[in-house]
Order: structure tokens, then sequence, then C-alpha cells
């Protein structure tokens, strides 16, 4: 049973981090700006527009690699609507540069699965791109900013969050969706651990069990003395 201890602790403190960092955002005015703080590292942002577009922002002090993808939740709600641009602020009295364009008619709206959340998107359009040094922004709209959407930026996974923390992020993700925190137990992040508990405690009881019915094998042979 110490053993069992052991692996709790180990499994909640030693091996807590996942390479997926959810964002739930709430953007309470168009003045509200979403900064990325590391445009090649994958995170996914879960925003609701409420009457205007959600801006995020990266500001990048050398060239670096760029991955953003425009996602809706897979719910009856959708509208496979979701429009995003991305622009380069200009320096000083320069113009504002138009970097891409994420239109919604060029998507297929194919849905996808999160592994680590356990939900469902319908992916929309995407951009690839190699970019210089500066200050970029991307805006999230749709044509009445109504909708629930999920914006995918970066793809270097790396694990920047512990085990606690990334669940209470995947029960808002839960929120988000419009379902009950207790399907945090769709996340894998829930069901691993408790199965592979469940499986260690088969295993010990198991091991008792034998261990029990050698001893009892080595007393009766012991009373009949019958062992060397």
């Amino acid at each position: 049973m110490k053993f069992i201890f052991v692996y709790i602790i180990l499994l909640f403190t030693a091996a807590p981090a996942f390479a997926y960092v959810p964002h739930v955002v709430d953007q309470k005015s168009l003045m509200d700006i979403v900064t990325i703080q590391d445009p090649t590292l994958s995170e996914t942002y879960y925003g609701e527009l409420h009457d205007f577009p959600h801006t995020y922002e990266i500001i990048a002090t050398e060239p670096f690699h760029l991955f953003v993808q425009v996602k809706e939740p897979n719910l009856d709600s959708s509208r496979n609507n979701i429009f995003g641009i991305i622009i380069k602020e200009p320096v000083s009295k320069g113009r504002v540069v138009e970097v891409a364009r994420l239109e919604a008619k060029s998507a297929s709206w194919e849905v996808s699965h999160e592994w680590w959340s356990g939900d469902s998107y319908r992916n929309g359009a995407s951009l690839e791109k190699d970019l210089e040094p500066g200050v970029y922004r991307i805006e999230v709209s749709t044509p009445d900013n109504r909708d629930k959407y999920v914006l995918q930026v970066g793809k270097r996974e790396e694990m920047v969050l512990g085990y606690f923390e990334t669940l209470s992020r995947v029960i808002n993700v839960k929120k988000f969706y419009g379902k009950s925190p207790f399907r945090i137990v769709e996340s894998p992040l829930v069901w691993i651990p408790l199965l592979s508990l469940g499986i260690l405690f088969a295993l010990v009881r198991y091991r008792q069990r034998v261990v029990a019915t050698y001893n009892a094998i080595l007393k009766k042979l012991d009373s009949n003395n019958t062992y060397v």
C-alpha cells in the first residue's frame, strides 16, 4: 500500500505536465487585447464574441514561424462562419500591412478531436508562414459577432502547465462547451490516472493473495513436518 501512495504522489506531482495549453478568454471590449507571448508554442484560445471582434497581439523581436487556425466548437449552434485577419502594425507612421485573411468560405470545416480535453472542433481556415520581427495582430470575427470560436496558435508542443492547472483549465473548456464540469471525466487527464491506479491496485491485491496463499501452504507443510 505504501507503494501505491508513492505512485499517487509521483503521478500528480512529478509527471503532471502536458503539451496542451488551453486558455478561455473573456474580452470585455474592443480595447481588450490578448497578448500571445510565444507564437511558436502550441496554445488554444477559446472565446465567445459579444457584438465585437476579438484581437490577439504578437510582439516579435526576431523572425518566427507562425501557424494560426480558426476553428469552431463542434456544437449544434455553430455556423461555420469564423473569419480571421492577420495584420502587421506600422512602424512609426507607416501603413498597416495585411498578412493574410482566414476566410470561412475557404475552409472545409471538417471535425477533429482534441485528445486532452475530450471535445471536438470544426476546422476553419489556417495560415502557416515565416514572418519578420514586428507587431502583429490577429482579429477573429463573424458577420454578427455573436459566436463561439477556437483559435489555435503555434505548433511547438511543450510541457508548460502542471497537472492541476491543466485540469482546472479543461474544466473551464467544458463550461465553454456548455457542458457540466463533471464531464472532465471525458479527458484522459482524469481517466488515464484512474485506470492506471485501478490496474496497480488490482496487481497489488493479486500479489497479496499470492503471498497469503504461499504462506498458508508453508504453514501447513510446517505443521505436518514435511518440509526440509
